[in-house]
């Protein structure tokens, strides 16, 4: 294939564990480990990443939020500053007590990591803290317990087999 650099990359793939195909849209980043494996065939390694973090390299913004929800500040960043790039969608659990934060010259994804750490469940106001991060159905962005609740991505089974000499 004849890359360059910086080209959209869209891979759809499928694995047991998950029933519909995945789709990944990305943009090329990196090309290297040539290899000529036989005559008309060549391995290169590519490196390639989401148009959202293409948008979040290239963003540093300041902005004051005044008695509003953590929540409802992580939703006004995805929307201004990343939601136009991709069409992947957000996940934001409710949070409790409204405050007041100046988001200092960070990137969209930095701001948003910043905000976990003040983050309270309305729902688990004992729980453990708030994460963020990109799975298949987007991004998300609330407390462990939350995410925990929500719909299983995977089931795995592990049986341990006995074998001894001689026998199956």
């Amino acid at each position: 294939a004849p890359f360059i650099g910086n080209e959209k990359v869209v891979i759809e793939f499928k694995t047991p564990s998950h029933e519909t195909t995945l789709k990944f849209i990305g943009q090329l980043t990196r090309i290297y480990g040539h290899e000529k494996l036989k005559q008309g065939t060549q391995s290169y390694v590519i490196d390639f990443i989401s148009p959202e973090f293409v948008r979040n390299q290239k963003t540093l913004f300041s902005k004051s939020y005044n008695k509003m929800y953590i929540s409802d500040m992580v939703g006004d960043i995805y929307k201004n500053y990343l939601s136009d790039v991709g069409s992947k969608k957000m996940s934001i659990s409710p949070t409790r007590n409204a405050s007041s934060r100046v988001v200092p010259n960070m990137s969209p994804f930095g701001a948003i990591r910043w905000l976990t750490q003040a983050a309270q469940s309305k729902r688990y106001s004992t729980g453990s803290s708030y994460v963020f991060f990109e799975n298949q159905n987007g991004y998300q962005f609330g407390s462990l317990e939350e995410i925990a609740r929500g719909p299983v991505a995977a089931t795995y089974k592990n049986n341990i087999v006995s074998a001894q000499e001689g026998q199956n």
